[in-house]
Parts: structure tokens; sequence; C-alpha cells
């Protein structure tokens, strides 16, 4: 009965991803008539996934039989309420799925304690960031949350996607959670993580690091030198921890201490590094502060004297959400448009300089 249970659920989650695919613009009306005639007498409970493509793809009320119940079916409904608004949770079914990731986020928290993890495809964290971005009405969900996130005992593979998104979005954060985060900085920071599934002992944890400093939570001399550690580290994964954590840090792009180190990561060997740098110095020189002037000469720098194809690439990419850049960056993007011998970097600058303004 197992295997056929898991038989049914394999061929929904295939089936979705399959219409998902379909060019739905160019199915003929009479096919998407008779995908309507059969979403109407689906079995939601056995294709729910595939219910939900079809409703999505042809601007349906998206099939539901009661409120959302376990991880999978809620953060099904979650990622589908963000492409439809059709299909977004009522108060009750929030109250609801609320109460069961709250419920999930302290059985794995007591489990682990108690030396027992069972790793999942669904991380009961991310689906509580997600709810509290997406709800309002989710906010006392950071009581169990909050004690999740800090646990050394949770590895970080189940904490790290929620803490990423928590530092992107802000969602609102209760003031008992705000001191119970103050009140275990330094362990939260310094914890290590490795086992025999998983192995991520970069200490100061990088994701820890952005939330901290997203919500306000860290004075300057504890982020420089949580920095000065990652930027400084033998292992290159750590390096590239302290370039992406520089985007955290976009909104104090004048902060005088922050540039020598957006400076030094951008003469990393690391590609990477170098991009995530490249787009903190992006913010520094359309700031029209005092460091605008060296922050733009290190941006031209990096799209015109870097050997190779992938340090423009790369750097061109780290600048695509940039809608100001000074001159002499978008004449150096100009340049490649028109002279580098690489079809995809001429793309990319093409396309970056069609999003600036005039």
């Amino acid at each position: 009965m197992r295997d056929v249970q898991q038989h049914a659920e394999l061929l929904d989650s295939n089936a979705a991803k399959a219409i998902n695919e379909l060019p739905w613009k160019d199915v003929p009306d009479s096919i998407k008539s008779k995908w309507s005639e059969w979403l109407a007498n689906a079995d939601t409970q056995l294709l729910g996934d595939t219910a939900e493509a079809v409703a999505l793809a042809l601007g349906l009320p998206v099939p539901h039989e009661g409120e959302p119940s376990g991880l999978n079916e809620i953060a099904t409904r979650l990622n589908t309420g963000l492409r439809n608004d059709v299909a977004r949770l009522t108060d009750t079914e929030v109250l609801s799925a609320v109460d069961q990731v709250s419920a999930a986020l302290n059985e794995t928290r007591e489990s682990v304690a108690r030396g027992l993890f069972s790793l999942s495809t669904r991380s009961a964290a991310d689906i509580a960031a997600l709810l509290l971005v997406e709800y309002p009405k989710a906010n006392h969900l950071w009581e169990s949350l909050a004690p999740y996130l800090i646990s050394q005992s949770v590895p970080r593979l189940e904490r790290t996607s929620a803490l990423d998104r928590l530092a992107r979005e802000r969602p609102k954060m209760p003031d008992a959670a705000r001191a119970m985060f103050s009140a275990n900085i330094d362990r939260f920071l310094d914890s290590g993580d490795a086992g025999i599934l998983w192995d991520d002992p970069v200490v100061p944890y990088p994701a820890a690091l952005r939330f901290l400093i997203s919500y306000n939570l860290l004075d300057d001399a504890k982020i420089i030198a949580a920095l000065a550690r990652l930027s400084g580290h033998t292992a290159l994964q750590a390096r590239r921890a302290a370039s992406r954590t520089l985007e955290s840090l976009t909104g104090r792009a004048a902060v005088p201490w922050i540039l020598p180190l957006a400076l030094q990561m951008s003469h990393d060997s690391d590609i990477s590094t170098k991009s995530h740098a490249a787009r903190f110095l992006s913010h520094v020189a359309t700031g029209r502060g005092e460091f605008t002037a060296v922050a733009t000469a290190r941006l031209v720098e990096l799209l015109t004297e870097e050997d190779g194809l992938l340090t423009p690439l790369f750097v061109l990419r780290g600048l695509e959400d940039s809608t100001d850049l000074p001159e002499q960056v978008a004449l150096a993007i100009s340049r490649l448009h028109h002279e580098h011998p690489s079809w995809r970097v001429r793309e990319t600058a093409a396309k970056l300089l069609a999003g600036l303004h005039p």
C-alpha cells in the first residue's frame, strides 16, 4: 500500500511539472476546455499538484478539500499562493498552518536534542519563514521559530534557507524574539556544524550573520570582526560567504569601514567573490558620496582590465539589478557590448545597458 501511495505521489509531482512546462498560450481552446472538464472532476486528494498546475495554467480557482494538512501540503499551498492570489490561505487556514508548523519545529528541536534527526524534503523552518513573510497573522510563529533557529543541535541545513529568507524579506519581529536573539548572539554565530551527511564548519555562521545584520541586532564592531574572519579565511566557502554578506549591508554603503573590506574582496581570485563585491561597490558608486570615485574606478577595472571571460561576465551579472551607474561604468559596459569577443558578455552587457536610466 505504501508503494502504491509513493507511486501516486511521484506520478502527481511529475505530471504537475510537465503541465507547468507546456506553452499554454499556444494550446487550442478545445484542449483547454477538456482540461477544465478534467479539473472539475479531478480527485484532488490523489492528484492535488496536477490539479493546481492545471488551475494556474487556465486562470481558474485552485481546488482544495479542507484545510492544508502536513508540511508538504502547506508548502505547496504557500508556493501556489505566491503565483495566484486565488490560492492564498484564508485566515482560518493560516492559523491551522501555524499550529502545524509550530508543532513540527518543536518536535524536531526536541528530537535533535535527544540525538535523533531525520532529514526531510521540506524545511519546517523555511515554511515558517514564508508564512511570516506572506501572512501577518502568522506572527506568533516566532515563539517556536526563534529557539529553533538559535539551537546548536539543529543542523544548519535545516536553518539556513529560513535565515536567508528572513534576512531578505524582514517580516516584523516581536520584541520577545528580538530579546532571545540578542541574548544568544555569540552562541548563534559561533556554533559550527558537522555531521555524516552534512558538513558546514565555517564560523561565524554566515546565514546567522546576514540575519542579525538585517534585523539590526549587531553593532559595527561585531560585524567588522565577523566579516574579517570570513574574508580572511583559508576556505573558499567562507570567503564567498563574506562577499555575499555584503548584500545585507547595502543600506550602509556610505559607512567608511565597509569599503576597504569590499575592495579587498573584489581582488579575490574567486570569481563569485568578486561579483558579490562588485554588486556592493555599485551601491557605493551610485551613492554619490565621498567614496564614489574609488568604487567607480574599481568597477571599471573589474569590467575592462581583468583577463578572460568569467570576470566581466560575473561582474555584469552582479550589476544586473542596477538602474543607475556612474558614467564611467556605463561606458565600460558599452565597450564590452561592442568589443568583447564573447557573445555572452556582449549580450549580458546589452541587457544591462537597456535597464539603465538614460
